[in-house]
C-alpha cells in the first residue's frame, strides 16, 4: 500500500529526519515519523510530505517538501495532519486530528482521535467513520535507568508549562538545595515577542532551573531516563499527553494537572492535581506530591514500576497494529 503523511504546519521549521532523535520538532512530527517507521516495517511504501530542508529516502521512508505535491500524485490512503491539499487523488483520505484541524476539511473520510476526551473536545469533527487510536512511545530509546536521587523534569514549550517553573523551582530549592529541576523545551514563540521569551529563560535560570532548551530525544531520554518526577503543570487541554507517555516509559512518576487526556494516562500509576496550575493552591500541592515522591524510596520504586507497565501498553509497534487493523485494512 502507498501511504502519505501530509503534514505542512509551522514553515519555519524544517524536516530533517535524522534530526528527530537530534533537534526537537515537537510531538507531533515524533508521532509521525514512528508511526510512518512502523508502516515501512510493515512492508508499505510511505511518504512524508512536509517542510523539508533535504529531501531524500531515509530509513526507507520518502521525504519530500509538501511544494511537489501535485493532483497527478497516486496514493492509497493520505493522512493529513492538520493540513490537506487542495486536490488528491488519493484512494481513502483520513485525519489525523491534533487541535487545528480544519473543520470543513471536505477531503476527509475518515478522523482519526488521540483520545476519547481530544474526540470531545474536537466534537465538530466526529463524522460516521471515527476512529480512537493513542500516540505511542519508543519503549527502546524511553526506558529506566539508574535514577538521580533528586531530578525533576518537564517537557514543554512556554505557554504551557515553563512559566510556572519561577515559583515552582525557588520553592522547591528552598526545602531542599540538592533538588535539580530540568526544563527541556522548544524555542518557538507561540504568540510570545522574542524580548518576552528571552526574559522568560533568563528568569528560569535565575530561579536555578537547568534549562536545556529544545533538544532531540537522544540527549533528552538520557537525562529523562535518569529522573525520577515528571511534573507537568500545564494549562492546556492535552489531547493526549505525549511527553508525559515518554516520561513514565522511563520510569518517571507524573505529577499532572486535571486537563485534556492527562487524568486518563496517568491514572493509577501517577499524580493528578485537581484544577490548573494558576488554581488557588495548585503549586503548593504539586510540591507537596513531588516531595513525598523524592523523598521516600519505596514509593517511588513502586510508582515508577507501575509507570513503565503502564507505558508498555502503547509501544509504537502496538499503535501501528491497531492503524492497520482499523484503518489500513478497510
Amino acid at each position: 500500500m502507498k501511504i502519505s503523511f501530509y503534514y505542512a504546519q509551522n514553515p519555519e521549521i524544517k524536516w530533517r529526519n535524522w534530526t528527530i532523535l537530534n533537534v526537537g520538532l515537537g510531538g507531533v512530527y515524533v508521532s509521525i515519523y514512528n508511526l510512518a517507521k512502523e508502516f515501512q516495517k510493515m512492508g508499505h511504501e510511505v511518504t512524508i510530505w512536509g517542510h523539508i530542508l533535504k529531501q531524500d529516502i531515509y530509513e526507507g521512508i520518502n521525504f519530500i517538501d509538501v511544494s511537489h505535491y501535485t493532483s497527478d500524485y497516486k496514493e492509497d490512503l493520505l493522512i493529513g495532519v492538520e493540513t490537506f491539499p487542495q486536490v488528491t487523488k488519493a484512494k481513502k483520505v483520513v485525519t489525523w486530528a491534533y487541535r487545528n484541524t480544519p473543520k470543513s476539511a471536505n477531503l476527509i473520510n475518515e478522523t482519526i482521535f488521540r483520545s476519547e476526551i481530544h474526540a470531545t473536545i474536537l466534537k465538530e469533527l466526529i463524522k460516521d467513520k471515527t476512529y480512537i487510536i493513542p500516540d505511542g512511545v519508543d519503549l527502546d530509546l524511553f526506558k529506566p535507568e539508574k535514577k538521580r536521587q533528586k531530578d525533576v523534569t518537564c517537557i514543554s514549550h512556554p505557554i504551557k508549562t515553563f512559566k510556572h517553573f519561577r515559583e515552582i523551582t525557588p520553592r522547591l530549592k528552598e526545602i531542599d538545595k540538592n533538588i535539580n529541576v530540568h526544563l527541556w523545551g522548544n524555542a518557538e514563540i507561540w504568540g510570545w515577542n522574542n524580548d518576552e521569551f528571552i526574559n522568560l529563560q533568563n528568569d528560569l535560570i535565575m530561579s536555578g532551573n537547568l534549562y536545556h532548551g529544545r533538544e532531540g530525544q537522544t540527549k533528552i531520554t538520557k537525562e529523562l531516563n535518569k529522573s525520577k518526577v515528571f511534573l507537568y503543570p500545564s494549562n492546556f487541554e492535552e489531547p493526549f499527553g505525549l511527553s508525559v507517555l515518554e516520561a513514565m516509559a522511563s520510569g518517571c512518576v507524573p505529577i499532572v494537572s486535571k486537563v485534556g487526556n492527562l487524568p486518563n494516562l496517568v491514572k493509577d500509576c501517577g499524580y493528578i492535581i485537581d484544577g490548573k496550575p494558576d488554581d488557588f493552591g495548585w503549586i503548593t500541592k504539586a510540591i507537596e506530591k513531588t516531595l513525598k515522591i523524592l523523598n521516600n524510596e519505596n514509593l517511588f520504586t513502586e510508582r515508577s514500576k507501575l509507570c513503565r507497565k503502564k507505558a508498555e501498553q502503547y509501544g509504537w509497534t502496538e499503535v501501528a497494529q491497531k492503524w492497520s487493523d482499523q484503518i489500513l485494512k478497510k
